[in-house]
C-alpha cells in the first residue's frame, strides 16, 4: 500500500511537495504562486537524491565502506532473498553481521535454505576482500548500523497494555533496549524476536 517499503522514495518526494506548498509564501511573499517552479525543481531533484542515500546507507548494513557501481545489485539481490524466504529485516541483518566472520548458522536459520543464498554469499564475500580490513573490519562496522532491538509493534503494544494496569517495567526495558539498541544484552532476548504467530491482524496508522 501507501506506506510500503518499497514506495518510500515515491511518499518522501510526495511530502515534499506538501511541504512545499506551504513554504511559497515564504519563498516569494509578494507573488507564491511565482515561486512553484523554483519548488517544482528541487522537488524533482528528490528522487535521485533518496536513491543514493539509500545505497549508501544499504551499502553500509551490508559492510561496504562507501558504496560503489554494482552495489546496488547486492543490496537488491539481499533484499530478495529475504523477501523469497519471509525472513525478519531486522534478524537477517543482524544474522549477516555475524556471518561476515563466517559463521552462518543464525543467516541460515532465517533465509529457510532459499538455495539462492549461496551465490549471492559467494558475490557478496567476494566484494567484502575488497574492502580495507577485509571480512573482520566489515562485521565491525554492520554491528554499528545493523541494530538488534527496533520498537516492534508486538512489543509496542504489549507495553501499552501493561502500562494500563500499572506495569511500567515493559515500558522501561523497551526504553532501555532502544537506548542502545546495537548491544546485547542477558534478559532481552524476547525483544529481539518477530511478532508471534498470534498477533495480528494488526492496523497501526502513520501517526502512530
Amino acid at each position: 500500500g501507501r506506506y510500503a517499503y518499497d514506495r518510500q522514495a515515491v511518499l518522501a518526494q510526495w511530502n515534499l511537495a506538501r511541504l512545499a506548498e506551504t513554504l511559497l509564501p515564504l519563498i516569494n511573499p509578494e507573488n507564491p504562486e511565482a515561486a512553484l517552479p523554483l519548488a517544482q525543481e528541487v522537488i524533482e531533484e528528490a528522487p535521485e537524491v533518496y536513491a543514493r542515500e539509500w545505497q549508501a546507507r544499504m551499502a553500509a548494513k551490508l559492510g561496504f565502506e562507501r558504496s560503489e557501481a554494482g552495489d546496488e545489485g547486492l543490496i537488491t539481490g539481499f533484499l530478495t532473498l529475504l523477501a523469497t524466504a519471509r525472513a525478519d529485516f531486522t534478524r537477517s541483518f543482524v544474522a549477516l553481521s555475524v556471518a561476515a566472520q563466517d559463521d552462518e548458522a543464525a543467516l541460515d536459520g532465517c533465509l529457510n535454505g532459499t538455495p539462492e543464498r549461496a551465490d549471492w554469499l559467494a558475490a557478496w564475500r567476494k566484494r567484502l576482500a575488497a574492502e580495507a580490513g577485509g571480512a573482520g573490519a566489515a562485521a565491525a562496522r554492520m554491528a554499528a548500523v545493523n541494530p538488534i532491538y527496533i520498537a516492534r509493534n508486538h512489543l509496542v503494544e504489549a507495553a501499552l497494555e501493561a502500562a494500563h494496569s500499572g506495569d511500567l517495567a515493559p515500558t522501561h526495558q523497551l526504553l532501555d533496549a532502544l537506548g542502545q539498541p546495537f548491544t546485547r544484552r542477558d534478559g532481552f532476548e524476547a525483544l529481539e524476536h518477530p511478532a508471534p504467530a498470534g498477533f495480528g491482524p494488526y492496523t497501526t496508522f502513520c501517526g502512530t
